[in-house]
């Protein structure tokens, strides 16, 4: 049974409404634009980006666990986590260097966010027709690691103008995808999933959707 078929057998068990708000949903996701999270210490804040990526439509996040650990707090994710494909990186003591090697294997360009350092773009002018690219956050005390600063591709900074210099890294997050969100749906740019991508989380989605999805699965493969 391919993928296409298993979808039509799954979508005979949930209502006409579901199965067309997950095809909507689908049709505006992207991997284009990923999100990865370097070694977030307060917990709720990268519970807070797993509900912005979701509300966004980016699929993908990246939670690179070095000193602390990546923990989902329900009452802020809202249920948004199992839309996600959330990667961990947490098999070493510095998971920087895994990640990045994952994600330049993707195809992605590495973009720091950094409220200065002197080579960074203003988020108004980041070019989002050159390829897919990851925005890295750095911790909430300091920012992205060195390595990932040595590592990048690009820089970012977004314009502030008041005496703070830097927000909330849940706000930050929250901007940065808004905005780059819209860029990318503004340009000539085939930001959308793949028919095979789509079809692949369609599966998933629709067994997250249906009450004891395994027994339900094992009755149509057999």
């Amino acid at each position: 049974m391919n993928n296409k078929e298993l979808i039509t057998r799954l979508a005979e068990y949930v209502m006409p409404e579901r199965y067309e708000l997950l095809r909507r949903i689908l049709a505006q996701r992207t991997r284009y634009l990923t999100v990865a999270l370097e070694n977030i210490h307060h917990t709720h804040n990268s519970s807070a980006v797993i509900r912005t990526c979701e509300c966004f439509g980016i699929q993908d996040l990246h939670v690179i666990q070095n000193d602390n650990d990546f923990v989902v707090h329900p009452d802020i994710v809202r249920g948004a986590a199992k839309w996600l494909t959330i990667n961990t990186y947490d098999e070493f003591s510095d998971n920087s260097p895994q990640a990045i090697q994952t994600l330049r294997q993707r195809g992605y360009r590495i973009v720091a966010t950094t409220p200065h350092g002197g080579k960074e773009v203003s988020i108004h002018d980041f070019d989002v027709t050159k390829g897919k690219f990851a925005i890295v956050i750095g911790s909430e005390k300091t920012g992205v690691s060195d390595f990932i600063l040595n590592e990048a591709d690009e820089f970012m900074t977004i314009p502030m103008v008041g005496f703070t210099e830097s927000l909330n890294l849940s706000v930050c997050a929250a901007l940065v995808v808004s905005q780059l969100r819209q860029k990318i749906e503004n340009q000539q740019i085939n930001w959308q999933l793949s028919d095979e991508e789509k079809d692949e989380l369609m599966i998933q989605w629709l067994l997250a959707s249906i009450r004891n999805s395994d027994h339900v699965l094992e009755r149509i493969i057999g």
